[in-house]
């Protein structure tokens, strides 16, 4: 086999383990997800405040928000979906998702909290997948 079809081979399989990686996050964190929509309880937030996030060269803004569990205990979670323009602004209501076990996991219910995550996992492992298969392809 000549050197460059070793390169070649190597770039393939190491694309082939992120790929597996990748898709392995992907379908732990849908499920994660489906479980919550599934089992998870409902409460109306208030956003508080959005705190800055500096990703690359702009800010993106992170909604905190605060919400009542079922026993009366208040939570100020802050997104892990941070946006720029600000996905929501302070004083909006929001419907959060959040384990009864486990409050402080709550995720806004939209599609960018709940799913963005997942999807875009599944699309960086898809192309990975497909970089690894077109590798391994011409090493034969």
């Amino acid at each position: 086999m000549s050197d460059n079809k070793l390169l070649l081979g190597g770039v393939g399989v190491g694309f082939g383990a992120a790929a597996v990686a990748l898709l392995g996050a992907a379908v732990r964190s849908a499920r994660q997800t489906m479980r919550l929509r599934r089992t998870g309880a409902r409460s109306t937030a208030i956003v508080r405040e959005l705190n800055t996030v500096e990703s690359f060269e702009d800010t993106a803004y992170a909604p905190a928000f605060e919400f009542a569990t079922a026993d009366g205990t208040v939570h100020r979670i802050v997104s892990d979906a941070a946006a720029n323009p600000p996905s929501h602004n302070v004083g909006d209501e929001v419907t959060v998702l959040y384990d009864p076990a486990d409050p402080s996991g709550a995720q806004i219910e939209a599609f960018a909290s709940l799913w963005l995550g997942p999807v875009l996992m599944m699309v960086g492992g898809s192309v990975t997948l497909g970089v690894a298969i077109f590798c391994l392809w011409f090493t034969r």
